[in-house]
């Protein structure tokens, strides 16, 4: 997960408490880290099953099988043929081995059997445990033990058919194998009796024999009726009759639908012609000729010119408004005129008759002759096709009559034939009555068990091993789901949306816990582990946590001081990486703290140990002085994790104003690590830091020391912690592993944002890596 900043909000939604499993690693950790109640969920199933099987009654099962023969030897019912039921060969089989088996699940047969061997048998009661009854109580034990006998019947037999066979399978089971084959053999006879008595029709021989002869009557006198109706129509059959009037029928619709078409196209042609006609005129221009003289007009261009030339002789001798002139140009303006008037033609046009018009005339004359011929053919059909439909309705009628007699002989007729067939059916149900013949056949007889049918160890075992399997993985699961501890640094980032700045692996705190309590016992303090079950409790953690470091391929280290001191050095490389976190990968443009409180939710989270680490930390990458104060006033640590600081002032002194300043004491093994302690801390200074004079304190060191880093007590216990957030430059939240709740750690940081406080980041404290190492170098 990426951060802008440490200590800056996340913009990412928040998934919840818990984050759930995405990758086998997950899945695995989830496992591993409950694996011990896995472990006993599992093994208690398994033990509760095994015992459960080898503790449970043996049961014994008996079985036998029945062969259904289909026919006449199964018994017949003749009423139900008589019914005119229609069923299918499969459907036959399948509704009649059902009904035999119904008889044979029925309470009828269950007490029967109950009956025959008793309820005391069948309940495998011991007589002498029997409780001494008499009168009413008697009678009502009597009645409930025979009720409860044969629901044990009912529940113990189990009925069933073999797959595409005829055949019934019968067992019942028991812990006496004797009384299981008892009781399928009384059952088998109880039933092959009720088999024999239901598929029995007393009556049923007369009655068919009476309806067979009333039916018999009836057909010869619907037979005779039928004859003499033919025999007055004439006719040997109204089918053939029908056909020959529907041949008639299809003949003349054809001839009528002909003679409409023609009628029809006739109709239009007439119409067409007289269109035509109204189109051609009845005359038209036979001849033309041209260039022929026209005299007339010659005529008067001669006047003209004469005129004209009479004109030119006048006005030689008269003015032109001498009244010659005007005369004679008043003559020559009216042979213009009538020249003008006259046309030059000098073509000739001869006009005769149209033959185009003659033709169409001739043609429309014999068109509406022929459509005459059609309409009085049309008249003729049309009066055959009336005839032809009075015939129709008068064979319709008699049709009616003699339908329903033929239909009335045939319903009849098939009547004889099923009472015929049910009376022969009747006969061989008496006779099969009489001698008790069934079709009911015992293919195996009711087998004496030998071996015991439940329990069946290995199934049990099986069932019990996959039920074990499932529900140890749902308990792994639904555990994981019910804890909303803090145990990865997912859990932080997710939920608190806090950085995690560092996980520290719960095996660096192991030589400090046994250094604690060793220490402990050497004040003579009471150890957590006095007396005999608490012993037992340390040394089974002791082996679990040997068993687990031998799974991650790990060996204890022995309590020496060499190898606290190796354990002492891989600790400190490992905190290097909250320096590399803190002030080598930060933003150019953020401002590294120089002042920070390290803090937690509740007591014992290891927050002095991590403020301890810290400074050293810093001390050895930084090449600054670095001051580690301890402001636990009620509880000081720094006594017990350097050994070196004796009874000296410190915080608890310049807060109260006892000393301007305090020398801070060197830290041993480190040459740039001075601690100041907490001095003579009463106990009702625990609470009494105010932040003006906390900030004066520290302004004291800054130019002295490079970092400054405050073990602060825990958040939820004194408001220490958020009155020295309000002066340091950034807060270090410490939160143990599978210990605190992530709702805690969500109200730590909401308290801590309340004074403006500036949160870094978080470091997961003792965290358990639960996956085997060879196992998480595989995945």
């Amino acid at each position: 997960m990426n951060f802008t900043s440490i200590g800056s909000p996340i913009t990412h939604s928040v998934l919840g408490s818990k984050i759930a499993p995405k990758t086998m690693r997950d899945v695995y950790h989830v496992l591993f880290r409950h694996q011990a109640n896995v472990l006993l969920f599992f093994g208690s199933v398994m033990l509760a099953v095994l015992v459960g099987s080898f503790l449970a009654p043996r049961i014994y099962k008996s079985e036998a099988e029945l062969l259904i023969r289909l026919g006449r030897s199964s018994g017949v019912d003749a009423t139900v043929a008589a019914a005119g039921q229609v069923v299918n060969v499969q459907q036959n089989w399948e509704t009649e081995v059902n009904s035999e088996m119904i008889i044979l699940q029925s309470r009828e047969m269950a007490e029967r059997v109950v009956t025959t061997l008793g309820a005391e048998r069948v309940l495998e009661k011991d007589f002498w445990a029997r409780k001494v009854l008499t009168g009413e109580a008697l009678l009502q034990e009597t009645m409930r033990e025979r009720d409860t006998a044969v629901r044990a019947v009912m529940q113990a037999t189990k009925i069933e058919t073999l797959p595409r066979s005829s055949i019934i399978a019968l067992s019942y089971e028991s812990q006496d194998p004797r009384l299981a084959q008892q009781v399928l053999r009384t059952l088998i006879d109880a039933y092959q009796d009720k088999h024999v008595a239901a598929h029995w029709n007393p009556g049923s021989y007369d009655f068919f024999l009476q309806q067979t002869e009333e039916v018999r009557t009836a057909l010869l006198r619907t037979e005779t009726q039928l004859l003499e109706l033919k025999n007055r129509l004439g006719i040997s059959s109204v089918e053939d009759q029908q056909r020959t009037l529907r041949d008639q029928y299809g003949y003349l619709r054809q001839q009528v639908e002909g003679n409409d078409s023609s009628l029809a196209a006739s109709k239009a042609k007439v119409e067409a012609v007289r269109q035509q006609l109204n189109r051609f005129p009845e005359t038209m221009t036979r001849e033309v000729q041209r260039n022929v003289a026209n005299l007339a007009w010659d005529y008067m261009r001669q006047d003209l010119f004469r005129l004209q030339l009479k004109q030119q002789e006048v006005l030689s001798i008269y003015k032109p408004d001498t009244a010659q002139a005007k005369e004679i140009a008043r003559q020559v303006a009216e042979a213009e005129k009538m020249i003008k008037e006259q046309a030059n033609s000098r073509t000739q046009t001869i006009v005769g008759s149209n033959p185009i018009f003659m033709e169409l005339t001739s043609s429309l004359v014999a068109e509406e002759t022929v459509h005459s011929s059609l309409l009085a053919k049309k008249t003729v059909l049309d009066r055959q096709m009336e005839q032809l439909m009075d015939d129709f309705r008068k064979l319709n009628e008699f049709e009616y009559a003699i339908r329903n007699l033929d239909r009335e002989k045939d319903v009849l007729a098939g009547n004889y034939t099923k009472y015929k067939k049910s009376l022969e059916e009747a006969r061989i149900d008496e006779a099969l009555k009489i001698q008790r013949i069934s079709g009911i056949s015992i293919v195996q007889e009711p087998s004496l068990p030998v071996r015991h049918v439940k329990p069946r160890m290995l199934r049990n075992l099986a069932a019990g091993f996959a039920l074990a399997l499932v529900g140890s993985l749902a308990l792994a699961f639904v555990l994981e789901y019910l804890d909303h501890t803090v145990n990865r640094p997912e859990d932080i980032e997710y939920s608190v949306m806090l950085p995690v700045l560092l996980d520290v692996p719960a095996r660096f705190f192991r030589p400090e816990e046994r250094k604690g309590r060793a220490a402990r016992q050497d004040k003579g303090e009471p150890s957590a582990e006095a007396g005999i079950g608490a012993k037992a409790r340390s040394a089974a953690s002791r082996l679990g946590d040997a068993f687990k470091e031998q799974m991650n391929g790990e060996q204890s280290s022995p309590d020496t001081p060499e190898s606290r001191a190796f354990s002492r050095a891989q600790t400190e490389r490992y905190y290097d990486n909250i320096w590399d976190r803190l002030f080598l990968k930060r933003s150019e443009l953020s401002r590294p703290p120089r002042t920070i409180a390290v803090t937690a939710s509740y007591d014992g989270e290891g927050s002095s140990t991590v403020a301890a680490n810290l400074a050293i930390s810093l001390a050895k990458n930084s090449r600054e002085k670095v001051l580690l104060i301890d402001a636990n006033l009620g509880n000081p640590c720094m006594r017990d994790m350097f050994c070196s600081l004796g009874d000296c002032r410190g915080l608890s002194d310049l807060l109260a104003g006892r000393a301007d300043y305090v020398e801070p004491v060197q830290a041993p093994d480190y040459s740039r690590l001075m601690l100041l302690p907490v001095g003579d801390a009463p106990g009702d200074e625990a609470d009494g830091i105010d932040p003006k004079l906390m900030e004066a304190v520290l302004a004291k060191y800054r130019d002295e020391f490079g970092y400054i880093v405050i073990d602060c007590p825990a958040v939820w216990r004194s408001n220490v912690p958020t009155r020295i957030a309000t002066v340091a430059e950034g807060v270090i939240l410490v939160v143990e592993a599978e210990r605190v709740r992530v709702q805690i750690v969500e109200r730590t940081k909401e308290r801590l944002e309340e004074v403006n406080a500036r949160i870094l980041g978080v470091v997961l404290n003792k965290r358990r890596f639960y996956i085997p190492s060879w196992l998480y170098r595989q995945i």
